[in-house]
């Protein structure tokens, strides 16, 4: 018969032994010294033994000791085998079965078990009397649950066991925007702070949780960083249409391209395509990468066999790989 724990629950004493000399088999070993370390243990499902979190072993007598198991000792429900083997003994092994907190305290405390004598006892109606699916959902009325029913706080976090509604316990069409009542969600049913960046997973929104054709209207407040392509079509600029004409007439004659090696202060060979001598001549050239980030110079004259802008004298040579802006 196994000895039960109840699940996560410290302080619980489980007897180990009886330890015989592991020469003559026969004689108890009552000064053993067996740490944590020295009691491994197995519990269900698992693929391999842990050690004893904390404590070992203390004779009592006639060469039988006891542990104390702790929460973690214990945070399994099912088999957990305890394994201890030290040396001058021969092995010992114990089997224990971890409990759920609720019925555990049915079995050994003082919760009191709904059997169907009880229920039959309170209201008259046996367990037994109930047939299979009898209690269905089709057979609950519209309106026999509802929010004016149930007491204010009756159902709420501390009501639930952890994990006990996950993604897993969810059918997939459970739920659906058809299966949910027109203004059933909004601002006013949230507490308030309820939704932050703290309370969502790390990857609770992603690329691929996101539908292709999803369209976010609008956005209020800051954006910290956008990375993906983004799709724009800006009509106005702080309500000018001319603006935003501007800017996209500009934008159209900008010409960006990065340096090649050998660059100097003064002529800045380039990975230009353009094959037309002094296409570039009178423009600005501004480097948006390297050392010269930021820095701009007018260019007076551009070769286009080699490349090369020859510009007025910047403060130092760009390096290979340094991007830049023709304006």
């Amino acid at each position: 018969m196994p000895i039960y724990l109840r699940q996560s629950t410290a302080s619980q004493e489980v007897p180990l032994g009886h330890f015989v000399d592991e020469t003559d088999g026969k004689t108890a070993e009552t000064a053993l010294t067996i740490n944590a370390s020295d009691i491994k243990l197995w519990k269900a499902g698992a693929t391999a033994l842990v050690n004893k979190n904390s404590g070992g072993g203390t004779h009592m007598a006639g060469g039988v000791y006891y542990g104390v198991f702790d929460a973690t000792d214990s945070d399994t429900i099912g088999s957990l085998v305890a394994f201890v083997h030290v040396a001058g003994a021969l092995p010992v092994r114990v089997e224990c079965c971890v409990l759920d907190e609720a019925v555990y305290d049915v079995m050994f405390g003082t919760t009191a078990l709904a059997t169907t004598t009880n229920i039959t006892a309170a209201a008259g109606i046996a367990v037994s009397s109930i047939g299979n699916n009898v209690i269905t959902a089709a057979s609950i009325n519209a309106d026999a649950i509802t929010a004016a029913k149930i007491a204010d706080g009756a159902i709420d976090a501390a009501t639930f066991a952890a994990g006990a509604i996950n993604a897993a316990a969810i059918a997939a069409d459970a739920i659906t925007a058809a299966k949910i009542a027109d203004g059933a969600i909004d601002a006013a049913t949230f507490a308030a702070g309820a939704i932050t960046a703290a309370a969502i997973a790390a990857d609770a929104i992603t690329d691929a949780k996101v539908a292709a054709d999803v369209t976010i209207a609008s956005v209020t407040g800051a954006v910290g960083s956008v990375t993906a392509t983004v799709n724009a079509n800006t009509i106005q600029i702080s309500g000018s249409t001319t603006a935003a004409d501007n800017l996209e007439a500009g934008a159209l004659g900008l010409v960006s391209s990065t340096c090649a090696a050998g660059s100097t202060t003064t002529s800045i060979v380039t990975n230009l395509t353009e094959a037309t001598d002094d296409h570039y001549n009178g423009r600005v050239i501004t480097f948006t990468s390297g050392v010269l980030a930021g820095q701009s110079s007018s260019i007076s004259d551009y070769n286009g066999t080699t490349k090369a802008l020859t510009v007025v004298a910047l403060t130092e040579a760009p390096a290979n790989t340094d991007s830049f802006v023709i304006s």
